[in-house]
């Protein structure tokens, strides 16, 4: 051999094959996706005659194209990325056992008709601004489980003035854990949201909204210093939970 000297790539050889059809399958094969603008500016083609391309080659099933997507796609790549995303996921779970699923944004750098799809065939399943697995479901050890108790039962004791998130952190320790078991807390229902840092045990919240409104109803108007006397709350609980109603 020549020194030097390099075998022709498949695509390279379609490319070069001289039509039309096999000169996209090489732009495929080298680089996996292609603008649909740039795949007809480099073939010369009209609108009508690369839309015509297109729908054979994908017919054949020689190329995807999805729905809303400016791209094209090589079938044997298509696999190639899922299988990446798998793993991704996958991976992520293992890790995070505690996590309800993977940050969807996490995924921005794959194309959103591929994730799209995995959703609608079952492979992924998407719940907001997460994807999971279908088989995921969050695990908590038995040291997260009593540190839960221990959080809903801190967050019931100090009723509504309970300690804001900055003093969960210290009171904890471990702020992972911490952010996931509230987290776990506002799915399950047991604790309420009340504002970036503040959170109440449920059924406090509850029993506070019940008396707020009766006091409110009989009160008609009042003011940050009257709903501080009638709650015994200092200012900034206060102010939290007025701008949470």
């Amino acid at each position: 051999k020549r020194r030097g000297f390099h075998p022709v790539s498949p695509g390279l050889k379609l490319k070069d094959a001289g039509n039309d059809r096999s000169r996209l399958l090489g732009i495929l094969e080298e680089s996996g996706t292609v603008e649909m603008a740039d795949a007809r500016a480099r073939l010369f083609l009209t609108l009508t005659e690369f839309e015509t391309l297109v729908g054979s080659l994908a017919s054949e099933k020689f190329l995807v194209k999805f729905e809303k997507d400016t791209r094209l796609y090589h079938c044997g790549k298509i696999q190639a990325i899922q299988d990446k995303i798998l793993s991704e996921v996958t991976e992520f779970h293992r890790k995070n056992p505690r996590k309800d699923g993977y940050p969807g944004g996490l995924l921005n750098h794959y194309p959103e008709s591929i994730i799209r799809t995995m959703v609608k065939e079952g492979q992924l399943v998407q719940r907001g601004s997460i994807v999971c697995l279908p088989s995921h479901t969050q695990t908590y050890s038995p040291e997260d489980q009593a540190r839960f108790k221990q959080l809903l039962a801190l967050l019931k004791d100090t009723g509504l003035s309970t300690p804001l998130l900055a003093a969960l952190k210290r009171e904890f320790g471990d702020e992972a854990l911490l952010s996931d078991l509230v987290q776990r807390g506002i799915s399950e229902g047991s604790i309420m949201r009340i504002s970036s840092d503040y959170f109440l045990e449920t059924s406090v919240y509850e029993g506070f909204l019940s008396r707020f409104r009766e006091w409110a109803a009989k009160s008609g108007s009042f003011g940050i210093q009257e709903a501080k006397s009638e709650f015994n709350l200092v200012r900034k609980y206060v102010i939290r939970i007025l701008e949470h109603l």
